[in-house]
């Protein structure tokens, strides 16, 4: 699948209009890996339409979700329902996400703290002092002096309604500050869980897979959205990408064939 022309030529200008431009800070931006950046860019892969829908939500500066949706549609026509939902969930400015990232990577807890903040009833500064003591207590007023977080009503919420993109790193620190500060002894009291299974399987019932791993992440996000309170709640998926899976396989294929 080659990229179209009118992203190309997005990604490009983007590259070519400013000092400093480069694959590597298109990457830190939209916050994946420059590998998989450099791949979009040279037009060697595609990578997946999450992937490249961060690349856009940088390229297009204005934050124009509806051309971000379009282009997304077009190269991809048969993910449409996984674009929408994407896009569903908006954008947020480069400054903000860099902000959130930098944060989360000095001081994990605040992936926590801004976690609770972003609900629509908010939380009281007593509700995370309670819980989270001072440490909480400072990754609160690190957001707020990044104006990340506000309060309003005698309660903090998060500035913006639109979701951050963790860059990888920020991502496994964010789940590492769940997780310093969760209490385990609920987990013997039918509280909280853990959860990990792992395998090899076929092609076919990889696919099905994603089938059955979205289904839940849509229920999950309906009981969400439809039950809004302040306990934080994590679910993680986290799999192998089949787009480097394919590559590895087809790199075997030929190594096979050639000998």
């Amino acid at each position: 699948m080659n990229l179209l022309p009118e992203i190309r030529f997005k990604i490009n200008s983007w590259l070519e209009s400013g000092t400093g431009r480069s694959s590597a800070m298109l990457a830190r931006l939209a916050g994946l890996p420059y590998s998989t950046t450099r791949r979009v860019v040279q037009g060697e892969s595609i990578s997946t339409c999450v992937n490249l829908a961060n690349i856009l939500s940088v390229v297009l500066e204005n934050n124009d979700a509806h051309l971000l949706g379009s282009l997304l549609k077009e190269q991809f026509p048969n993910e449409t329902s996984v674009i929408e939902t994407f896009i569903s969930k908006g954008l947020i400015s480069d400054d903000s996400r860099q902000k959130l990232n930098r944060f989360i990577n000095d001081d994990p807890i605040s992936s926590v703290i801004y976690a609770i903040c972003n609900s629509d009833i908010g939380v009281s500064a007593d509700e995370i002092e309670n819980e989270y003591g001072r440490a909480g207590m400072r990754a609160l007023d690190n957001l707020i002096n990044a104006e990340l977080v506000e309060q309003a009503g005698g309660k903090f919420k998060t500035s913006t309604d639109k979701k951050v993109n963790f860059t990888v790193q920020s991502f496994k620190n964010a789940l590492k500050g769940h997780v310093d500060n969760m209490l385990f002894e609920n987990l013997e009291e039918n509280l909280a869980f853990g959860y990990i299974q792992w395998g090899t399987i076929s092609k076919e019932a990889y696919c099905q897979a994603l089938v059955a791993l979205k289904k839940n992440m849509q229920e999950i996000e309906s009981l969400i959205t439809n039950n809004p309170g302040n306990i934080p709640i994590y679910f993680l998926s986290l799999g192998n990408s089949y787009v480097d899976l394919k590559s590895f396989t087809e790199r075997e294929k030929r190594k096979n064939e050639k000998n």
